[in-house]
């Protein structure tokens, strides 16, 4: 799914596009979503014609899990709303061909904690591929960059071993009944980007029992595969992420030798990212000032008696084995904000 129908000849004129159409808003997703070429996580037969044009793919065949990737203007609006910062720890649940993994990377550079979990064991093996030689390219030696690890399985059975993430995405519609289970495994202050509904939207935990939501914008996405014990292609095993360790002396020493390398080499030939954001509002600051004067004598004062934004508190419960869930979903609004509390267990 795309929402606006761009395409280019390479990833730069796909980025480009993006930024014309507002789909990118922030000037470090630009730069990142640059530095990540969206052909290098398709098979060589799909890149011409799919590779950089704003809709999703998948794949003729599944064997058994079929290569997905979203529209680039849904990872832009993704990338912009959690925020991703150095050294913190992301989860990417139904992480595919790994193309949002390896931009998400660039924010949570070399010291953060990148982990993937897939459902089908081939398409983590294709992701781990893709990563392999991402690895070696010029984009991941000029730049610090947190390499993904994927685990396979299926993600209603991920294992409660006291990993808390700072930041979740969920690429497939989570059901009403699991909202709060995915919710879980945010850290207090943690951000969660899911298709929930009709809608994309971010949940922010407040504190162990509340969670501030945000509708960003109206989707479509697959809903995420139940357990299916009666289906061999499917991993229905427990999921074990790796535990968070303290960084090891012999990580921070390697990855300072290579800080150092780096900062030699790129004195001497230094990298600049362009960036279209920023030459684009740059022109667009210079606009605005010229007719400050004029603004400020039109502007005028709110009302101080405007009515405070609706908020919603509900109780949530999460129950291992929900009712299958009804299609089509009810109608949602597109934009929206409430709070909610839950209790994690069952009734």
């Amino acid at each position: 799914m795309g929402l606006v129908a761009s395409a280019g000849k390479n990833n730069d004129e796909l980025v480009d596009n993006l930024v014309k159409h507002d789909s990118i808003k922030n000037e470090r997703v630009e730069r990142i979503m640059r530095l990540v070429d969206r052909g290098k996580f398709m098979p060589e037969n799909a890149v011409e014609e799919n590779a950089y044009k704003d809709s999703a793919w998948k794949s003729d065949l599944g064997l058994p899990g079929f290569l997905h990737i979203s529209a680039p203007c849904i990872y832009a609006n993704v990338l912009e709303h959690l925020d991703l910062q150095k050294g913190q720890s992301f989860l990417n649940i139904g992480s595919g061909t790994g193309y949002l993994s390896t931009m998400a990377g660039f924010f949570l550079e070399e010291n953060g904690i990148n982990h993937g979990v897939e459902l089908y064991e081939n398409v983590a093996d294709y992701a781990a591929e893709r990563i392999s030689l991402f690895q070696s390219s010029p984009e991941a030696c000029a730049f610090e960059w947190c390499s993904p690890t994927y685990f396979v399985g299926n993600a209603f059975k991920l294992e409660q071993n006291n990993n808390k993430y700072d930041r979740i995405y969920c690429g497939a519609l989570v059901p009403e009944s699991h909202r709060a289970y995915f919710c879980s495994f945010l850290k207090e202050e943690g951000i969660l980007v899911m298709p929930y509904g009709h809608s994309l939207q971010r949940v922010i935990r407040k504190s162990e029992k509340l969670f501030k939501t945000r509708d960003l914008s109206a989707v479509t996405f697959s809903h995420l595969i139940p357990v299916n014990i009666d289906d061999n292609s499917l991993s229905n095993g427990p999921v074990s992420l790796e535990h968070f360790q303290p960084t090891s002396l012999q990580f921070l020493c390697r990855n300072k030798i290579r800080q150092l390398i780096r900062q030699k080499l790129l004195v001497d030939k230094p990298v600049e990212i362009f960036s279209l954001y920023a030459e684009k509002h740059a022109k667009k600051a210079s606009s605005v000032q010229h007719d400050d004067n004029d603004d400020r004598r039109n502007q005028r004062d709110l009302p101080a008696d405007l009515p405070p934004r609706h908020m919603i508190l509900d109780d949530m419960t999460y129950d291992p084995h929900p009712p299958p869930m009804p299609h089509p979903l009810p109608s949602r609004t597109p934009v929206g904000m409430s709070f909610f509390v839950f209790t994690v267990g069952k009734k």
